[in-house]
């Protein structure tokens, strides 16, 4: 990992924590400081990526380095990327290997990871042929091998207790020291040895000099064999020589890129070290022999390197180094103490050393000394220059001749864009929530299954997932599918009942070891939704107990002594909602309770009556039959998807939620299909629907959602859809809020069926449009007589439709009843006197696309809305108000009357377009304005022109001709007339 550098100052620079090299003007720049400037920045963001990743990390969207068993007993090293230290390591694809593994022993698979360099001998595109033959730069790399280490030799080697320690530090991502690895205490010292004789031409080194040496040499000192002969041997050299090895025509070896000159070249019986492609890239040592220079240009090595050379993966390397080859044929040994270079020169070495460790040491004749240490340590020894790093892969096993996976150790890490709580581990030293619980999220399950207050969320998966490997979502096998959520809920919520009722017998035997007790009718029978019901007149009942020994596990309360009137079928009931309970809670230490630690993985029986949220991951999921009615009396149910992409929830089965206080849906696609099936939520106080998607057939009277709340009803960005429309005179069905308690709104929502506000189902014998046309004609609507205004039971809440689009928007039945009643008598019989209309409705930027809307509220406002459709269909049988004898009731031959028939007058047919309703606004008070109609899309035989007819009451009059001056202009801009049913007469 060195190269023909003048010196390295980059080991010292990264060392004192410096940041950049600055260049000076006007002086010379060397190799030294542009490498540094480069090495400096390199290990700033290596540094800053192990503060994000770790010290190991593998990307899980490309997680590579991973283990597999191939057949034959081969282990494949798989393709993908790992970040060690800062430093990307890219296996582009996978490598196998046959390893020798002694059976039923589990062996560590590590990797490990150098940083290597080449130039020009290895890529020709490095080095430019117009600068004449030398090359300028090389450059850098990373390499590594694969090393499979027999596991209690790396407890051993790292001083660690068990397996179990291990895995965990390793998943904690500490630095743990491997055999063979290096990255340990290894150590070098380069010094002066005082007593070396002088040069022969003494005079041409100075008096107190140091270094002995003639000429300025960076000294180049690498260990080769780490265990030869049970010392260590190493390499030294004077510069860094190096050529590429090959054969000529011949077959005679020649060194391409040998230098000539005294200093950097080869040396016939010199001692030179070959080494193939592989070995350079992971930087293992080579084999040291003599070369013999024939003189010719060509060189003579030992036969075994002649022999091997066809099949070493080029190129093949030839490095010279300066040792005497025939004194140290394997290298010079490594200690102890110090031994001696040249020049007075010499190095120390200690501590852990590894094949490939090196160390460069500049001797400077000019000032006749060493440039040593490179940073101030008080010994003076300092750690190898190369970079060197290990991350432990997984553990393995060999039977039968078989490699076996036995735990994958890689630490894998998301996106940052996608970071979930899955991702995250933690320590649960004091939670000790067990080994099944590996990521925050398993944890907060289970932080969620002992509150007692808060509630708890179920995270289900599809029921047709057939490779849960390929799922991206971690821990997904860990998930239950919704129909096992479902039954266990089901047979949960039955124990909770009976666990409830024997707890309240239980406290109520506490005061007393026999008590009387007030008849009570237990709830779980049908209608009383499992609850104690409030002290009853009437027969009383004693209650014995008997409690076994302590330590004893089926404690039962014996059956009740009926010492009244009370039915065999009601005692029945309650002995059966007794069930076994623990001694702790048994009538004697219940009267005198001790604290009890809670049993840590126990769910409360009382939690799931408060909040659940099931959260779905996406996928297409089947609502099981029998679950109906699941949830009742709950504080809060929540369906929502919990990541992104569509949950397809199909039921053939009505979802129904009663008396839940708060009922969420969030991004949920329910499919009803063709069956006579709906979303029923009624008895809570809130109901918030958001991003989701409802389908079903159209039904005759059946809307698709029926929604009841006492405060809210939000639904948002969400779509209604029937299909299979029929052409039936029934009202399509969509949404139908059935009554005016909740402060109700809808926001970017579409429904191609009606949205039915109030109480009741409309149908078509009681279609109010006709009468309330014949009723208002020339008349003022007598809203103080209007029931439904002046009740003292009227809502204060409001009704809003913003950026909608609906088939068409109309009261309940009941409302609409109200409606015909008012229109036929001007009052109301007293069994309509129950019907609450919203105080306010509002109706903005949205598109109503059929003609049959009625506006009913104590206050309307509707503006800038599109009324896309209208004229002769099943809910309004065409009622254009001049050709059932309405008219305006101003002059015929008046401008603004002429004028308003003109805007209405066919140009082909020079007939009148009549004005056909397309809302009728019944109202205390009201605001129309910027509305918009579409003319030309009226399907009656007689085209139509589109007309909203106020039937509010006046407060004051404006004159006739003046108010249709200002209605004139507003017609002829967005094709929609309203005006004021006072203006209407019979011809």
């Amino acid at each position: 990992m060195s190269g023909d550098y003048s010196r390295n100052t980059a080991y010292a620079d990264i060392q004192l924590k410096d940041k950049k090299a600055r260049f000076l003007m006007g002086r010379s720049i060397t190799d030294a400081q542009l490498n540094a400037n480069t090495d400096l920045l390199e290990a700033q963001r290596e540094i800053a990526l192990t503060d994000v990743i770790g010290h190991v990390g593998f990307p899980k969207e490309n997680a590579g380095f991973g283990l597999r068993a191939d057949t034959g007993g081969g282990l494949a090293l798989l393709a993908g990327h790992m970040y060690l230290d800062g430093v990307l390591f890219e296996n582009d694809a996978d490598l196998t290997y046959s390893p020798n593994l002694p059976d039923d022993v589990p062996h560590v698979a590590y990797f490990v990871g150098e940083k290597t360099e080449y130039n020009y001998l290895s890529r020709d595109f490095i080095r430019d042929p117009a600068l004449g033959g030398p090359d300028t730069a090389g450059r850098s790399r990373v390499g590594g091998t694969m090393i499979l280490a027999a596991l209690s030799d790396v407890l051993e080697f790292a001083d660690i207790a068990s397996e179990a320690v291990f895995k965990s530090r390793v998943k904690a991502g500490d630095h743990i020291p491997m055999p063979h690895c290096g990255f340990g205490d290894a150590a070098a010292k380069f010094s002066i040895d005082l007593g070396e004789p002088r040069d022969d031409e003494a005079c041409l080194i100075k008096e107190n000099a140091r270094y002995k040496g003639q000429d300025n040499i960076n000294y180049h000192a690498e260990i080769h064999d780490p265990s030869s002969s049970g010392s260590p041997t190493f390499k030294w050299a004077r510069h860094f020589v190096q050529a590429r090895l090959d054969q000529n025509t011949d077959g005679d070896f020649i060194l391409i890129g040998n230098v000539d000159g005294a200093l950097m070249a080869f040396k016939d019986q010199g001692c030179v070290e070959i080494r193939d492609a592989h070995m350079v890239t992971t930087n293992q040592p080579g084999t040291l022999v003599k070369i013999t220079d024939n003189g010719d240009g060509t060189y003579s090595l030992p036969a075994a390197i002649a022999a091997d050379f066809a099949t070493m993966p080029p190129p093949v390397m030839v490095r010279r180094w300066d040792h005497d080859p025939d004194l140290h044929p394997s290298g010079v040994p490594a200690g102890p103490g110090p031994v001696k270079i040249e020049n007075g020169v010499q190095i120390e070495f200690r501590g852990d050393l590894v094949s490939g460790d090196h160390w460069q040491c500049a001797a400077r004749f000019v000032s006749g000394d060493i440039l040593w240490p490179p940073i101030p340590v008080p010994d003076g020894f300092v750690g190898p220059f190369n970079w060197r790093r290990c991350a432990v892969l997984g553990i393995v096993k060999s039977t039968d001749e078989a490699i076996t996976i036995v735990d994958d150790l890689r630490n894998l890490f998301p996106n940052l864009t996608h970071i979930d709580a899955k991702d995250v581990s933690f320590s649960s030293n004091k939670c000790n929530f067990g080994s099944d619980t590996p990521t925050v999220h398993h944890a907060l399950l289970k932080i969620c299954s002992r509150i007692d207050k808060n509630g708890c969320t179920i995270r289900v998966r599809p029921d047709d997932i057939e490779d849960i490997s390929n799922v991206p979502y971690l821990g997904v096998d860990h998930y239950p599918t919704l129909s096992e959520v479902l039954g266990g809920l089901s047979e949960f919520f039955k124990k909770t009942a009976k666990t409830r009722v024997a707890r309240e017998f239980r406290a109520r035997i506490a005061n007393t070891a026999e008590a009387d007790l007030r008849a009570e009718v237990l709830a779980a029978q049908p209608g009383n939704r499992g609850r104690l019901l409030g002290p009853q007149a009437g027969p009383t009942m004693r209650v014995s107990a008997n409690v076994p020994a302590a330590g004893g596990r089926n404690a039962f309360f014996e059956r009740f002594t009926l010492t009244g009137g009370l039915s065999p079928a009601i005692l029945d009931a309650i002995n059966e909602a007794t069930i076994p309970f623990n001694p702790a809670d048994s009538v004697a230490e219940v009267a005198a309770p001790a604290a009890a630690a809670p049993e840590p993985d126990r769910i409360n029986p009382f939690f799931l009556y408060r909040r659940l949220s099931i959260e779905f991951l996406p996928g297409d999921y089947t609502w099981p039959e029998g679950f109906t009615e699941l949830f009742k009396n709950m504080s809060a149910i929540c369906l929502k998807s919990c990541c992104d992409g569509n949950v397809n929830l199909s039921s053939a089965e009505s979802l129904v939620f009663l008396n839940c206080i708060n009922v969420s849906l969030k991004g949920i696609n329910l499919f009803f299909g063709e069956n006579e099936a709906q979303l029923t939520v009624r008895g809570g106080k809130h109901i918030a629907i958001t991003d989701s998607k409802l389908t079903r057939a159209a039904v005759k009277g059946l809307p698709l959602a029926s929604l009841a709340a006492k405060t809210r009803i939000k639904i948002r960005d969400t779509r209604f859809r029937l299909t299979h429309v029929k052409d039936f005179s029934e009202i399509r069905l969509g949404v139908h809020i059935e009554n005016s308690r909740a402060h109700t709104s809808f926001n970017d929502v579409q429904c191609n069926g009606f949205v039915i506000l109030g109480e009741g189902v409309p149908t078509t014998d009681q279609d109010p449009t006709a009468d309330i046309l014949e009723t208002s004609k020339g008349k003022v609507l007598n809203v103080d007589g209007f029931v439904p205004f002046r009740t003292n039971t009227q809502s204060n809440n409001t009704a809003r439709v913003e950026s909608c689009r609906f088939y068409g928007l109309i009261p309940g039945g009941l409302l609409l009843r109200a409606a015909e009643s008012w229109a036929s008598s001007r009052g109301l019989r007293a069994a309509e006197k129950r019907v609450l209309p919203f105080r306010a409705l509002h109706v903005q930027d949205s598109e109503l696309q059929e003609g049959y809307n009625i506006f009913l509220a104590k206050t309307v406002m509707l503006r800038d809305n599109r009324f896309s459709d209208f004229g002769d269909n099943v809910c309004v049988p065409g009622n254009a108000i001049m050709r059932d004898g309405f008219i305006l009731n101003v002059e015929d031959k008046s401008p603004v009357y002429q004028t308003l028939l003109h805007i209405v007058m066919d140009p082909k047919t020079q007939r009148r377009r009549f004005w056909a309703p397309v809302g009728f606004v019944i109202a205390k008070r009201a605001s129309i304005h910027s509305n918009i109609g579409f003319r030309d899309k009226a399907r009656a035989g007689e085209k139509s022109f589109p007309l909203i007819l106020d039937l509010s009451k006046r407060d004051f009059e404006f004159g006739l001709e003046y108010e249709m001056e200002q209605t004139v202009y507003e017609m002829t801009r967005l094709n929609m007339l309203v005006f004021h049913s006072v203006y209407l007469k019979q011809r």
